[in-house]
């Protein structure tokens, strides 16, 4: 009687599991259609503010650095307090705010400050949102897999959300921006009536910030070099609408690029999620280093519209394949009582490197919009024959 009930039990932990798990992504799926129903636009928003290159290499530099650091210091706080929860609530309470206040953004210095505002918002729910997908994945690699099809599928909503109220009514740019807010409440909604917190077990102690640290497996320090080099290839996604204008398309059909773009990352991450326990990550990681190698070879020297879909759809299956693979990598080194500090960690090296590399990327595109993608491919370059070496070493 007592082994029923324990495997009773077994299978309604079990059963929660995957239950939160389906929560997560879909608090993912819905802040990622309210943030790209904005970012779909943000390059014509930023060409009818008549901002130069270098100020959207300000925006976004300085954004997706505050971004990671406030992803730093959640992934931290998660750890140490083991209330994930609490801190997704917050990141998806105040993405609510800061979707709210884009409409009132007028020049360089407002849209900066509710473009950072936006994305410390995204960085408060990031990491203890990660770390609980890994809770409930156990040893599983499909969830990692589901997530990045969910914000990629997410990225393709928000963007044929934007390009259908742009083409087929009279609705304006910060209508659209009001409008984002809907699906921003959506996520706040879920994860306050639907998420749980995975049970800690008793002997499990409530550990440092700093032994947290301390305790990162050395492999895992080696990747995020690895990692800060190859963000240095990953700059803004503006950068693509931007040089797509270049070749003369219309700002109402800007969204087309986006979901051309996260299309081919959705189908890339759903291969990944099937192959990821039959393959080794390092190889799926190489793989996607290649076509992002590639994707800014082409769109660099691109001269047809054709090439620079190719660029966009390889770039694209980079970021499908790669998101996976970094998220399994890093937890697979970690314990729980780690796993937010070591996503932390990740955050605020991949903030740090966004930061630089927007800044150079749009010191290039001042010169020519396709230096910026020569650039890329150096570092992307880089950045796999460093992996190679590590992997050849261990």
């Amino acid at each position: 009687m007592m082994s029923l009930h324990n495997e009773k039990n077994c299978v309604l932990k079990t059963m929660t599991k995957y239950n939160n798990s389906f929560w997560l992504i879909s608090v993912v799926l819905f802040s990622t259609v309210a943030t790209m129903m904005i970012t779909a636009i943000l390059p014509a928003y930023f060409k009818s503010l008549h901002l130069t290159y270098e100020q959207v290499g300000r925006i976004e530099g300085w954004s997706a650095f505050i971004a990671f650091f406030s992803k730093f210091f959640a992934g931290i706080c998660s750890d140490r307090i083991q209330k994930r929860k609490l801190l997704v609530l917050l990141g998806t309470g105040l993405n609510v705010l800061s979707k709210a206040t884009f409409a009132l953004a007028t020049g360089f210095v407002s849209i900066f400050a509710v473009q950072v505002c936006d994305r410390f918002a995204k960085g408060m729910r990031s990491c203890p949102l990660d770390a609980m997908i890994s809770d409930s994945a156990g040893k599983r690699t499909r969830p990692y897999g589901l997530k990045h099809v969910a914000f990629f599928i997410g990225s393709i909503l928000g963007s044929y959300i934007t390009y259908k109220l742009l083409n087929n009514t009279q609705i304006g740019i910060k209508s659209i921006f009001s409008i984002a807010t809907i699906p921003a409440i959506f996520a706040f909604l879920i994860a306050s009536n639907k998420l749980k917190d995975a049970e800690s077990k008793e002997e499990e102690p409530k550990v440092s910030p700093i032994f947290a640290i301390a305790s990162i497996d050395q492999r895992l320090w080696k990747l995020y070099g690895v990692l800060f080099l190859l963000m240095f290839a990953r700059f803004s996604i503006s950068f693509l609408g931007l040089r797509s204008i270049s070749f003369g398309t219309q700002v109402a059909s800007i969204p087309k690029i986006y979901i051309l773009y996260d299309f081919s990352a959705a189908f890339a991450a759903l291969i990944w999620s099937g192959l990821a326990s039959k393959i080794r990550q390092g190889l799926l990681f190489k793989s996607a280093l290649v076509f992002h190698i590639m994707a800014h070879c082409i769109l660099m020297v691109s001269h047809h519209y054709w090439m620079l879909f190719s660029g966009i759809v390889l770039s694209g299956v980079h970021a499908g394949m790669s998101q996976g693979s970094i998220m399994f990598m890093i937890s697979s080194h970690t314990e729980r009582y780690n796993r937010a500090t070591a996503f932390s960690i990740y955050s605020l090296v991949a903030g740090l490197g966004l930061l630089l590399s927007n800044r150079l990327a749009g010191k290039l595109s001042t010169i020519d919009s396709s230096l910026a993608f020569l650039g890329g491919a150096t570092f992307c370059a880089i950045a796999l024959v460093v992996f190679i070496l590590l992997e050849k070493k261990r």
